[in-house]
This record gives C-alpha cells, structure tokens and sequence, in this order.
C-alpha cells in the first residue's frame, strides 16, 4: 500500500531490516507492522521500547491477521508478495536494496525467502491504530516506576488489540498517509 500511495523510493523508508525499532519511518511518522496467525489480534511486543515513537515522531500500529490456507481466490504468501513487491520497484537500484535490507532482515539467503510459499489469506480486516497516551501498552514510563526496575533487563509481552483500530482503507489512515510528504 505505501508503494501504490508513493512509489518506488518507499523502500529507502523501511526501517526494520536495520535492527530499529519500528518498521517504517516516513518523515515524523513511524509505522509498527504486526502480524498474527491468532484467533485474535494478539501480537507479541519484543522489547518495551517497541511502542515508543521516537522523539517528535508519530507512532502507528498496523495489525495484520492471518490464517494459512490451501487454496482460494485472494492468496498470498511471502514469496508472492516478494515477486510484486519487486515488480513494483522496477528499477535496479530499488530492488538491489529491497534484496539486501531482506537479506539482513531474514539474516539468511534470498533463496530461503524464495521458498515460504505457505499460502495465507486475511482472517480479517487489516487495522490501523494510532500508539498515543491512550493506546494499551507499557511504556518506558511505567516501566521506570517499578520498584527496582534496574534489576529487569528485558520485557517481552503479548497484547492483544481486538477490537481496537480502523480500517486500513479507511479514512483516517489515508488522512495519515496523505501528510506525509516526500522529499
């Protein structure tokens, strides 16, 4: 969708290949892909900063539920989705830095990529959801308040979202990608 909204030279915005903690980064807006195979919207937050939007930045969640299947009309699975997102970029230049941010992103070959073609389709609509004061996480800042915080080093957890957010063909993520301005 962020290729279809700006083009090609969207991939030079993907963040997550370098270890940051956000997938995307258009300008002051910072994009959290999750994906889940769950009956729910329960997505697994790796470190406590994963909800934390960098300084002067916007954080948005989108969450994204799927379902493997055998067959059916709208499809898809990793190596499909790498063969139009490479059709997409066209120009040598875009797709040499899509293959090696995905080869650092796996941590492995392009060949393994090329052969998850476990099909999927969407168990439900994917959602937008904007990560603000309201939105259910924990933050750095209750984080600090524990009592002997220092002592805990790491912080994974599952939260679960059902119910939360829009639409990504909605109104409101478009108003978003709308404000975003490329240079």
């Amino acid at each position: 969708k962020l290729i279809d909204s700006f083009g090609r030279q969207m991939i030079k915005y993907w963040r997550g290949y370098d270890g940051d903690r956000h997938d995307f980064r258009i300008q002051n807006e910072e994009f959290e892909v999750k994906t889940t195979s769950s009956d729910t919207r329960q997505h697994y937050i790796s470190s406590i900063n994963q909800l934390e939007p960098s300084l002067d930045c916007n954080l948005s969640l989108i969450s994204i539920q799927i379902a493997p299947t055998k067959s059916g009309n709208k499809t898809f699975s990793v190596n499909k989705m790498l063969n139009k997102i490479e059709k997409k970029l066209t120009l040598n230049e875009y797709i040499l830095m899509f293959h090696e941010r995905l080869q650092e992103y796996v941590n492995d070959d392009l060949e393994f990529v090329k052969k998850l073609k476990t099909n999927y389709v969407f168990s439900s609509e994917p959602k937008f959801m904007e990560v603000d004061k309201n939105f259910p996480k924990i933050s750095n800042e209750d984080f600090t308040k524990l009592k002997h915080h220092e002592r805990i080093s790491d912080i994974k957890y599952r939260l679960n979202v059902e119910g939360l957010g829009e639409s990504c063909d909605g109104e409101h993520f478009n108003q978003i990608i709308k404000r975003i301005k490329l240079q």
